[in-house]
C-alpha cells in the first residue's frame, strides 16, 4: 500500500536536492533539500517501485537536531544507510509504488489565497483547541477580510472561539479540519507566515505552504461536518 511509507525523489538540475512525500489519505506533505555530492539517475527506477517505512525516517528524525553534521546515505536496492557522528542506521526500504501526487498538486484549484502569522495562528489553535471533541477532533475556522474565527466545541466541557488577524481577499468561508493535523503542520515549519490556499467551496483541498519557502507544501481535507458526518475528505482513496 503505497500509503504507509515515504516516497523518496532525486530531482534533478544545477543543485540536485532529495524530494519527500508521504500521505494517509487525508492529508499530504512534500519537503525537498539539497545535497553535496550525486546521484547517479539510476536510482530514480529504485525510488519508483520501493517506499521508506515511517518508523525508520522517525529514528532518523530523533538524531537531525543532535549536533551540526551533515547526513552521509548510501541507497542500495533494498536497504539504504544513514550515518551521522559515527552513527549508523540501516533502514530497510519496502516494496511499493506512491500514488500520483503531481496530479494532485498540479490540479488544484485554488483562487483564493489567506496570509496569517504562523505563531499567532499555533497559539489560538492551542487555546481553542482546549474543547476540542476528541471524538471527531474537529475544530472549525470561519474566514473574514482580516480575520478568521476559530471555534471548537465538546458537549461534555464546553466550547470557544477566539480570532486571529489574517490577509484575505473574498468571500467568507467556513471549513472543519482535523485539529491535530492542523496544528502538526504549523509545529512543521519555524517561518513567520503561512498561507491557506483555497478551493472554490468548503470541501475543496487546501494547500499549505510559506511565503518564505518554496520547497515544501501541505495538502489537507477539510471535515465534513457540515455535512451531518465527522470525516475527512479523502486525498487518496485507499483499495
Amino acid at each position: 500500500n503505497g500509503l504507509n511509507g515515504v516516497r523518496f525523489e532525486r530531482i534533478p538540475g544545477e543543485e540536485e536536492a532529495f524530494r519527500m512525500v508521504s500521505t494517509d489519505g487525508t492529508r499530504l506533505s512534500l519537503s525537498q533539500c539539497k545535497f553535496l555530492g550525486s546521484l547517479n539517475p539510476e536510482i530514480d527506477e529504485v525510488f519508483e517501485n520501493i517506499l521508506f517505512p515511517q518508523n525508520g525516517l522517525n529514528e532518523i528524525k530523533k538524531l537531525c537536531g543532535v549536533g551540526d553534521s551533515n547526513w552521509t546515505i548510501n541507497f542500495g536496492e533494498r536497504e539504504s544507510l544513514f550515518e551521522k557522528d559515527g552513527v549508523k542506521i540501516t533502514i530497510a526500504m519496502i516494496a511499493g509504488q506512491f500514488p500520483d501526487y503531481r496530479a494532485l498538486v498540479d490540479n488544484l484549484n485554488i483562487p483564493y489565497k489567506a496570509v496569517v502569522n504562523r505563531m499567532d495562528l499555533l497559539d489560538t489553535c492551542r487555546r481553542v483547541g482546549v474543547f476540542v471533541d476528541r471524538n471527531n477532533k474537529a475544530i472549525r475556522m470561519e474566514l473574514k477580510d482580516d480575520s478568521a474565527e476559530l471555534f471548537s466545541k465538546n458537549p461534555d466541557s464546553g466550547s470557544m472561539k477566539e480570532n486571529v488577524s489574517v490577509e484575505y481577499v473574498g468571500k467568507e468561508r467556513k471549513f472543519s479540519f482535523n485539529f491535530y493535523f492542523l496544528q502538526d503542520i504549523l509545529k512543521a515549519v519555524n517561518t513567520e507566515f503561512i498561507e491557506f490556499n483555497l478551493g472554490l467551496d468548503e470541501n475543496s483541498a487546501v494547500l499549505i505552504t510559506t511565503p518564505e519557502r518554496s520547497d515544501c507544501k501541505f495538502i489537507i481535507m477539510p471535515m465534513r461536518l457540515w455535512l451531518g458526518g465527522n470525516s475527512a475528505n479523502k486525498v487518496y482513496k485507499t483499495s
